[in-house]
């Protein structure tokens, strides 16, 4: 009969766990697209597979030879930006259908444009440039989401769009796929220039003065 009542407390736990989890992750992508129905959005990732490599990178580029110096650097951009932004984890296709193909899991940024500021796609087209993305996602208000070339790989091409249609959440697809059986999860609550302390905005507008667009 002990043993039973383990036998039930175990199954129970599990199914209590994995419910919690799933609601986790789908408050997650809901939060996503809530914000995607009032604002412009963006996924950008400042992370390379060779970090040190830059054979298609254009000529203004981050120096930055670290995955985890590229990400404070592009986070403090956005920051500084007055953009809104929260960590995301995915995976993509690096230098996608090439003999160099590689799946990459990345840390990534969801960037909504709080301040409906009219260079919000440019700015974050730019900021692909600087970090060497192959491409980044944009997806304007009311509008079909969009990959934008941003560095000299075939895919898409350096200032080349390729259509991907309007956001479907919690499917695998060939961009963001498999993290925790899920397309999309949130790592942190979503931040703002304004919710940072006095010495955060300070080090934010340092390291945002480096990177020149």
């Amino acid at each position: 009969m002990v043993q039973y009542n383990y036998c039930v407390t175990d199954v129970l736990k599990t199914a209590t766990n994995n419910w919690d989890k799933y609601l986790n992750e789908m408050s997650g992508l809901s939060r996503v697209w809530r914000h995607m129905e009032k604002y412009d959005a963006a996924f950008i990732s400042a992370e390379r597979d060779d970090a040190q490599e830059r054979t298609n990178c254009m000529e203004t580029n981050s120096p930055q030879d670290k995955n985890r110096l590229r990400t404070r650097d592009l986070k403090a951009a956005l920051l500084g930006r007055g953009y809104g932004v929260t960590a995301v984890s995915g995976n993509y296709i690096e230098n996608f259908e090439t003999p160099q193909a590689v799946e990459v899991a990345e840390n990534s940024f969801f960037v909504i444009n709080l301040k409906h500021s009219e260079t919000f796609l440019q700015e974050i087209e730019k900021l692909g440039e600087y970090f060497c993305q192959d491409s980044v996602l944009l997806v304007p208000l009311d509008e079909k989401g969009y990959l934008m070339g941003t560095n000299n790989t075939d895919f898409p091409g350096y200032g080349l769009s390729v259509d991907v249609g309007r956001p479907v959440f919690g499917e695998e697809g060939e961009f963001m796929t498999r993290v925790n059986n899920r397309p999309l999860i949130f790592k942190e609550t979503m931040c703002t220039y304004e919710g940072l302390t006095r010495l955060a905005r300070m080090v934010v507008k340092v390291l945002d003065s480096k990177i020149i667009l």
